[in-house]
Parts: structure tokens; C-alpha cells; sequence
């Protein structure tokens, strides 16, 4: 048992060595801040060099769809950051409208604005499918212009003049890059009379509510399907949930939650889901698909075993 003059005396060496321990704190520390500052800065310079047109980079993209029978509102929130002073910005792809039999065509809009800056569109031809797409501008005065090597948020939002039918055919959400470095979110809140397939297999009380959804890296046909990670532990092993837990920290995976809800609106009760993509993909369009009710395109919709790749 040690003493009270032992105790003493590693008080009295923890006292005069304390300075030098919140020293080496703050050394420590110092050092992974300039570490993170200067990881940014190297990436800014050699993405000015490596990409002459866009120089930024986006960090999170959130996407919110508020549909009706006639229109769609959509609004785009993007965190970026930049790495060389720029008064334009060509983000976001003019939305168009994919039908099950039929040409991918431009959809009509009612209007669209940003904020900052105003928006125009730019026409760009797509080496891959060599189709000319139409792309929104955002043009920057010069007391809004973004200054490099700091992150800005900016937002789009448009009307989507086209019926709902149109939008649903197939029900699909195609994310097209950039989407983001660290999160990919799209939330859909649809008319009261219309309502999604509930993913009742999946052995989840609270997923019971919740919307049977498919997400693909490239299109669904021969995409990738991406992982799904759910919030609660079920019957795992602790041990072997939490492993799970920190492996998915390092890759792809996506969360969903949604039901029907009343949010005060004048829309009342009506469905709505929300799919959250953790540490997206880079190099292809993220295809979100759901199933609504009375329709069956996509062939698992109708299966009574969910083949979800579930974490």
C-alpha cells in the first residue's frame, strides 16, 4: 500500500513537471491544426493546377424536393470551398425528366433563383455521352465574389413545371457529381394521397414506417449498390457492431429514416423520407430509388425479401 508520503511526493513531481505536460498539450495540438491547414492548402494548389475551370471543391451537398400533382420545388444547399478567387461557379446540372420508354429530356422551369449571386444557364457537351447538357451559372458581383481558400454555402432553388406522374416514372433521384467529399443528402416529402412502399422486412421496429429504397453507384442497371448501415445494434454482438461501426467510418454508407408526418404545414399528414449518404462517391452520378405504391417498375419492389446490403 503506498503511503501518504508517497502520494506526496508524485503530487509534488506531477507539480513541477504539470508545466511542462500542458506544454506538450499545446505542442501537440499546434501541430495537428497546422497539419489539417496545410493538408488544405496543398489540396487547393494542386487543384488549381489539375483543374483549370471549376477550382473548388464541394463538401456537402443537401437536396430537398417538396412535390405536388403540377410542380416540384427543389432546393439545393452546397458547402464548398475554393481555391482560387472566382466571381462563376457551373455546379448544378438543369434537371431533366427520365421516362421508363422514352428519351431523357430537359424539364420546364417555372423559375429558379440562387443565393448568393444570380443564376443564367451554359450549355456543355458531355465527353461520355456526347449529349449537349445545360448546366446553371452562378454569376458573382463583385462584393459576393468567393475568396480562395475559405468554404461558402450556396444555395439554388427552382420549380419543376411538370406533373408528378412525369417525375415519378421512374421513382428515382439521380445525384450528379460533384455531390460532395463528406455527405450526400436527399429529402422527398410527397401529397398527401401519395404514399411509398413501407420496408416492413426488414427486422427494425422503427424502420417499419420507413421507405423500401435501393441506392446505386452509376445506374441501377448495372450500377453498384451501396451499403446500408442501420442506427441500432438489433440482436449483434456489441463487440462485433461497434467493429462494424468503426470499419464504416472509412467507407461508403448510407442512412434512411422517414414515415408520415404532420409538420404544421398546409400539406398535413403526408409521407416523406430522408436518405443520408456518408463519404459519397467521386466518380459516377448516385442513383436514390424507391417504390411507390400501385406501381412496380422496379422489379424488387414487389419481393418479399429485402436483398438490402444492410451493415
Amino acid at each position: 500500500m503506498p503511503t501518504v508520503h508517497d502520494v506526496g511526493e508524485l503530487l509534488k513531481l506531477l507539480y513541477e513537471y504539470l508545466h511542462l505536460i500542458i506544454a506538450w498539450i499545446f505542442i501537440i495540438v499546434g501541430i495537428w491544426v497546422a497539419y489539417l491547414h496545410l493538408r488544405e492548402l496543398a489540396r487547393d494548389y494542386f487543384e488549381r493546377l489539375r483543374d483549370k475551370e471549376h477550382r473548388y471543391r464541394v463538401r456537402t451537398t443537401m437536396v430537398k424536393d417538396m412535390m405536388e400533382e403540377e410542380w416540384t420545388q427543389t432546393a439545393k444547399l452546397r458547402r464548398l470551398r475554393v481555391s482560387k478567387t472566382t466571381n462563376r461557379l457551373v455546379l448544378d446540372p438543369w434537371p431533366t425528366i427520365i421516362p421508363v420508354n422514352g428519351e431523357e429530356r430537359d424539364g420546364n422551369l417555372a423559375q429558379f433563383y440562387s443565393v448568393p449571386g444570380r443564376l443564367g444557364t451554359q450549355k456543355e457537351v458531355d465527353e461520355n455521352t456526347n449529349r449537349v447538357e445545360k448546366k446553371f451559372m452562378l454569376n458573382l458581383s463583385r462584393d459576393e465574389e468567393l475568396k480562395a481558400h475559405r468554404e461558402y454555402s450556396t444555395i439554388l432553388i427552382y420549380t419543376l413545371d411538370e406533373k408528378l406522374d412525369d417525375i415519378l416514372g421512374p421513382p428515382e433521384f439521380v445525384a450528379a457529381q460533384p455531390v460532395g467529399e463528406e455527405y450526400f443528402t436527399y429529402e422527398a416529402h410527397f401529397p398527401p394521397h401519395r404514399r411509398f412502399v413501407r420496408n416492413t422486412t426488414i427486422d427494425d421496429p422503427k424502420r417499419k414506417d420507413k421507405p423500401k429504397v435501393r441506392i446505386y453507384k452509376g445506374p441501377p442497371k448495372d450500377g453498384h449498390e451501396l451499403r446500408y448501415e442501420s442506427y441500432t445494434r438489433h440482436d449483434q454482438n456489441v463487440v462485433r457492431w461497434k467493429l462494424s461501426q468503426f470499419v464504416n467510418r472509412f467507407r461508403t454508407r448510407y442512412h434512411v429514416m422517414g414515415g408520415r408526418s404532420d409538420f404544421g404545414d398546409r400539406l398535413g399528414r403526408h409521407d416523406w423520407f430522408r436518405v443520408t449518404i456518408l463519404k459519397p462517391p467521386q466518380d459516377e452520378d448516385i442513383f436514390i430509388c424507391w417504390c411507390m405504391e400501385d406501381d412496380d417498375i422496379w422489379e424488387w419492389c414487389s419481393h418479399t425479401k429485402d436483398e438490402h446490403k444492410k451493415t
